[in-house]
């Protein structure tokens, strides 16, 4: 990703966690309950479940330098969805690791039992 496009997406992140995530803190400390019903569209909106995700699966493909600092800055604001946003993105950073955009050519989409498993 190139300086200006980072640029632009670290603007708009920080700009929902102050404006729309942060408003949300005082009643998830109280309750203890995220309200998802609020908060998962400003997280899609910004993109936060891709984070790490590379683009070629439709994620923003942050490298961890750039990655670090929206995190951070998110955890200023409300440690539960910081967390909520890095397990996702660890996870999904993870997987694309190991994935494969098809399938080997020996084994349909949904393989049957006699196709090997992947080997990790």
């Amino acid at each position: 990703m190139n300086d200006h496009d980072y640029t632009e997406i670290s603007r708009a992140f920080v700009q929902a966690v102050w404006a729309e995530v942060e408003p949300m803190a005082p009643a998830v400390e109280e309750t203890g309950r995220i309200p998802y019903d609020r908060l998962f569209p400003v997280l899609r909106r910004i993109r936060a479940f891709g984070l790490l995700i590379p683009e070629r699966y439709g994620g923003l493909g942050l490298t961890v330098s750039q990655y670090l600092p929206l995190i951070a800055e998110l955890a200023k604001s409300q440690g539960g969805v910081r967390a909520l946003v890095h397990v996702h993105n660890s996870m999904a950073h993870a997987l694309a690791a190991m994935a494969t955009i098809r399938p080997p050519p020996s084994c349909p989409a949904r393989p049957p039992a006699s196709c090997p498993s992947p080997s990790p």
